[in-house]
C-alpha cells in the first residue's frame, strides 16, 4: 500500500510500473493518494496491507494501535522519519524504515537554490515586486562570495580553485559550443604601479594553464606583490597575436616580452 505523491503525469507512470513490477513478484500493489490526508481512510487501507509505504504525514500512537495485527511495516519515502513517532511503533511492535538516497539529489538542489536565492536577494527582490513600490535591490555574484570565502590570495596565479571549478563547469555544461576566446594577463605593481609582463591568449583551459605556470616560475620568484587577472571574450574565429609577442606552442597564446628584456 502507498500513499506517496499526488496525482500527475509523474506519479501516474511510475506507480503504474510499480503495479506492474509488484504483480511480476507475485505481490499486490494499491495506490491511495492522500491530499488531502485522511487518517481514517488510511487506517483502514493499512489494516488489509502488509506493508505502507507513508510519506510526511504525522503517524503515532492512534494509528499504530489500530493497524499493528497486519501491518508490520511502514517505509518513510524520503530522507528521514519526520512525524513517525518511533516510540510508538516500538511499543505496537511495528518496523519503520527510510528510503536511503532516494531524495539526495532533490534535496542538494533545494540546498543549492537557497543558496543561490539568498545570495542573490531574490525573497527580497520578490517583495519589492509584490509591493509596486520600486526599491532598488542588488544581490552579488556568487563568484565573488566563493572567491572571498575560499581566499582571493589563495587563488591568484592558480588554475585550480573552486571558482575556477565553477566556471569549468559552465563551459562544458553550457558554453562547449561557443566560440570562447580567453584573455589573460599577468602583472606585478611595483611601488603600487601595475606593470603587466604576460599577455596571453587562447581557446580552452591550456591558455590559463600556461599563464598560471609561467606566473609561477617567472614571477613569484622575483616579487612578493602579483596579481593575475582573467576575463573572456566571445568573438569567431582563431586567436592572434596583438602587438609585439612571442607565441607559446602548448598553449595557443601568447606572452609579451618580460619588461627589461
Amino acid at each position: 500500500m502507498s500513499f506517496f505523491g499526488a496525482h500527475t503525469p509523474v506519479f501516474d507512470e511510475v506507480n503504474a510500473r510499480a503495479k506492474e513490477y509488484a504483480k511480476e513478484r507475485g505481490f499486490d500493489y494499491s495506490w491511495v493518494v492522500q491530499k488531502p490526508y485522511c487518517k481514517e481512510e488510511v487506517i483502514a487501507c493499512l489494516k488489509e496491507s502488509d506493508v505502507g509505504l507513508i510519506d510526511v504525514e504525522p503517524y503515532d500512537a492512534s494509528i499504530f494501535s489500530q493497524v499493528h495485527e497486519r501491518c508490520k511495516l511502514l517505509v518513510r519515502f524520503g530522507v528521514g522519519f519526520d512525524k513517525v513517532n518511533l516510540k510508538d511503533a516500538s511499543q505496537y511492535g511495528s518496523c519503520c524504515a527510510r528510503t536511503t538516497g532516494t531524495l539526495s539529489d532533490s534535496v542538494a538542489e533545494l540546498a543549492l537554490r537557497q543558496i543561490l536565492a539568498c545570495r542573490r536577494q531574490l525573497g527580497s527582490n520578490r517583495a519589492v515586486v509584490e509591493s509596486g513600490v520600486w526599491d532598488k535591490v542588488i544581490g552579488n555574484e556568487t563568484t565573488h562570495m566563493v572567491g572571498a570565502v575560499y581566499g582571493m590570495e589563495r587563488m591568484m596565479g592558480k588554475d585550480h580553485t573552486p571558482v575556477r571549478k565553477i566556471f569549468n563547469y559552465g563551459m562544458e555544461h553550457f558554453l562547449k559550443d561557443r566560440p570562447i576566446l580567453f584573455v589573460l594577463t599577468v602583472c606585478t605593481a611595483p611601488e603600487g604601479e601595475s606593470m603587466m609582463h604576460g599577455l596571453f591568449i587562447g581557446e580552452g583551459r591550456n591558455c590559463l594553464t600556461e599563464a598560471s605556470s609561467w606566473h609561477r616560475k617567472e614571477i613569484l620568484i622575483s616579487s612578493s606583490t602579483v596579481s593575475g587577472n582573467a576575463w573572456s571574450i566571445s568573438i569567431p574565429g582563431n586567436s592572434r597575436a596583438l602587438g609585439s609577442a612571442t607565441k607559446l606552442s602548448t598553449a595557443r597564446a601568447w606572452r609579451l616580452p618580460t619588461a627589461g628584456s
